[in-house]
């Protein structure tokens, strides 16, 4: 169910989207790790983005590429378990008995299993820190707020937010989902927000929030 546009005071408690380091009042950067915030209220886009190459705190860049990335926590266990399942038979075989050698198979297929599931969470990391960094800055608007219920996590279903932006003479959109509550969400954005938006010059159809949505 898309959300209306309620508008939050400059007083509304705020959360980095970069760090997640929380105010009781809204202000325009993060003194934590000096990431831009987003506006009080959904007319304000906030701070414009500095021209390219732009710095991006490292405790974002972290929770992008690790903590926060689902398949890179997913793909790095089944790699680690499986390259330990593989090693440690074929250690055992090689000085003691080898006929436990066939073992070492299991590992290798969580190995073959983990690594691609591993590497599609680092390319997507890569990409949107190459959008937030080295991207064109344009002006987007929102253009849809739902909770998507294909996923779920404790009983819980992130918000999706949609943005439209022109780019390369076409219009593109892009999909940010977000695990916060849907009212810190209807603070911050709704249908017909402006939002600043950094696409990729070589490939405009990809594309990041400027700030990113936490």
């Amino acid at each position: 169910m898309p959300l209306s546009g309620a508008h939050a005071a400059p007083s509304t408690p705020t959360t980095c989207t970069w760090c997640g380091t929380h105010y009781a009042r809204h202000q325009r950067n993060c003194t934590n790790c000096g990431g831009p915030l987003p506006g009080p209220t959904p007319l304000d886009p906030g701070p414009e983005p500095p021209p390219p190459p732009r710095a991006i705190p490292r405790a974002y860049a972290r929770r992008l590429t690790v903590t926060g990335n689902v398949p890179t926590i997913v793909g790095g266990v089944f790699a680690a378990v499986g390259l330990l399942v593989a090693l440690v038979p074929l250690g055992i075989a090689l000085a003691v008995f080898p006929d436990i050698a066939p073992f070492a198979l299991i590992g290798v297929l969580f190995a073959g299993i983990g690594l691609p599931i591993l590497w599609i969470g680092v390319r997507r990391a890569r990409r949107q820190l190459h959008a937030l960094r080295d991207g064109v800055a344009v002006r987007g608007t929102i253009l849809e707020l739902y909770q998507d219920t294909s996923q779920a996590t404790n009983g819980r279903h992130p918000w999706a937010v949609v943005y439209g932006y022109e780019a390369a003479g076409r219009h593109h959109e892009g999909t940010v989902r977000s695990w916060a509550r849907g009212g810190a969400i209807a603070a911050t954005y709704a249908v017909g927000s402006p939002v600043h938006v950094l696409y990729v010059a070589e490939a405009p159809e990809r594309s990041a929030l400027y700030p990113p949505i936490r």
